[in-house]
């Protein structure tokens, strides 16, 4: 355990000089040991629950906080690491919460405290300060919420106060957004202790992950992010260690398999810019951390993150590679046996993502799903809908069954019935849309009554509920920022920022890409908040460099 507690502190060290050099490091390593380790062995060796135990790591946390006069950072630290932790207390009852899509509905999240408490701070310490940060990237991502919100009102949604609720579910983007890009940009903590803290995080999600794959039904830390629900999807074939399952039980802390898959689709990238770029032992432990998480990608059962992933693996490698061309070249002559371990990483990790399953070369199966007749809805008695709708079609039977190697299809049909009736809504609603997150309530109506499902699909769920003004003002600040950090790699401050940044933007792209067959990006909070931290962290290291840059000129 002190080995983990001291690779924590080693990578965490590099915060604002004015404080004690690893005071922040060993908050940290609280944190993140507490979360990963002490609440685990609690549970399972003394049969504690997390509900007794994450309040005492949060006390001691507040503590050292204190101690080291460091309280804001340490709010800031929490935020990274408890976004990716699927912790909560429900505020209404459970069958409220399932008839709402995503983790919208009324939760008091784990990461929601310390984004109170750093708003907070800043509001009777810096508010001044704090409002220099907004830029037009932060007006656009605000003005998609108010959008949103006033959509409860001239939308006539189906369901208004859900509108409500994921209005309130993208304010706590925004404002982790805007916290830890403040914190960049006022160097209480610099990127790279950001991305240190990600990573890290990761690799605890990714050991535990690997701990319930092996040993199924031995975890049941339900309230620290595992589910109480889990669904076995095929069986995997994992060489002389016998046939195991695979699906949805291996979580890590992030709620369910496919948001742990997607967060390691975000953070891929990062191994790869500490291993290029650091030396000595730790740098070897960050070249783990690509194979174990393709491995968990692969046996969670995502297909969607499955196809991410490889996208951020190319992204990075071949972004890295041109980057850096010149040096490339010397540190292959000087050092052939480091390139090779990154050639082989990489190659064993898409194997690794290539190995089939049970269900691999699966067709497309209809859906069989009736639709209900167009009529009028709006003289439904239950008040499901109002306003005029398209006319429901069914499509199980119209397309060709396909399959495509290595990959599932089986669940392909229900989401072109999705898409089917999202740009029919669109076509009726393109300005204002049908109401933030309520796709779901259109689609069990019109298409299948026994189906509650988001929009799989965050390009056209955005655009379907919030119209042509709301898709403008979320991906304008998506594509913004992204400009941003492109325009930065050439001219950053080192060769390890250009290669974060690289990272990062990568692993935006891959959740991006995600996002063409999922939802969790955008209803998840153990997805949709780390998307966001890693966007404020691309956002504030290049505000930082372009301002460096003018003072020079």
């Amino acid at each position: 355990m002190s080995g983990i507690f001291g690779f924590v502190i080693e990578n965490c060290s590099d915060f604002d000089s004015s404080t004690p050099r690893r005071s922040v490091a060993i908050l940290c390593a609280i944190l993140i040991g507490g979360l990963f380790i002490f609440t685990p062995i609690l549970n399972h060796i003394l049969g504690i629950s997390a509900v007794l135990s994450v309040p005492v790591v949060g006390i001691v946390y507040g503590i050292a906080a204190i101690k080291y006069r460091n309280v804001f950072t340490s709010f800031v630290v929490a935020i990274i690491v408890t976004s990716t932790f699927a912790a909560n207390v429900p505020l209404v009852a459970q069958p409220v919460l399932d008839s709402i899509p995503g983790d919208i509905g009324p939760n008091l999240w784990l990461v929601y405290l310390p984004i109170v408490g750093a708003f907070l701070i800043l509001f009777l310490t810096d508010i001044s300060g704090f409002k220099e940060t907004w830029d037009l990237e932060s007006k656009l991502f605000a003005g998609f919420i108010a959008w949103t919100a006033l959509g409860s009102l001239i939308s006539s949604p189906p369901r208004p106060d859900v509108v409500i609720y994921f209005s309130l579910f993208l304010l706590f983007g925004l404002a982790a957004y805007q916290v830890v890009k403040y914190s960049i940009l006022n160097d209480l903590i610099q990127s790279r202790s950001v991305v240190a803290i990600l990573g890290i995080t990761l690799v605890g999600h990714l050991s535990y992950g690997v701990f319930q794959f092996f040993f199924r039904g031995a975890a049941r830390i339900t309230q620290l992010g595992e589910p109480q629900i889990t669904q076995t999807l095929a069986k995997f074939q994992f060489g002389l260690f016998g046939t195991y399952q695979l699906g949805t039980f291996v979580t890590g802390f992030a709620g369910m398999g496919f948001h742990l898959s997607a967060l390691t689709v975000l953070l891929l990238g990062i191994p790869f810019a500490f291993y290029l770029t650091d030396e000595g032992p730790k740098s070897r432990i960050w070249l783990l951390v690509p194979v174990v998480g393709a491995f968990i990608v692969r046996v969670t059962g995502s297909d969607t993150a499955r196809g991410a992933f490889l996208i951020v693996l190319t992204l990075t490698g071949m972004s890295i590679f041109y980057a850096f061309r010149n040096e490339w070249i010397r540190w292959i002559r000087n050092g052939i046996a480091s390139s090779m371990k990154v050639v082989t990483v990489a190659l064993v990790s898409v194997t690794i993502i290539f190995l089939p399953s049970s269900q691999s070369g699966a067709t497309t199966q209809p859906s069989n799903t009736e639709g209900t007749t167009g009529g009028n809805p709006s003289t439904s008695t239950d008040g499901a809908l109002s306003g005029s709708s398209p006319t429901p079609s069914s499509h199980g039977g119209s397309v060709e069954s396909f399959s495509v190697p290595f990959f599932d299809l089986s669940n392909l049909m229900i989401r072109i019935e999705q898409y089917d009736l999202g740009l029919r809504l669109f076509i009726d609603n393109p300005i204002t849309g049908i109401g933030g997150a309520n796709f779901v309530y259109y689609f069990t109506k019109l298409v299948d009554p026994n189906r509650q499902v988001a929009l799989h699909n965050i390009y056209l769920a955005v655009i379907v509920e919030t119209g042509v003004i709301g898709f403008l003002f979320y991906y304008g600040s998506i594509g913004m920022i992204l400009l941003q950090g492109m325009r930065t790699i050439p001219t950053a401050e080192s060769s390890f920022d250009s290669t974060i940044l690289i990272a990062l933007i990568a692993g935006v792209i891959g959740i991006l890409a995600y996002g063409m067959l999922g939802h969790a990006p955008l209803t998840k909070v153990t997805v949709f908040i780390p998307f966001w931290i890693v966007l404020a962290t691309i956002s504030g290291k290049s505000n930082i460099n372009r301002n460096a840059d003018h003072s020079l000129s």
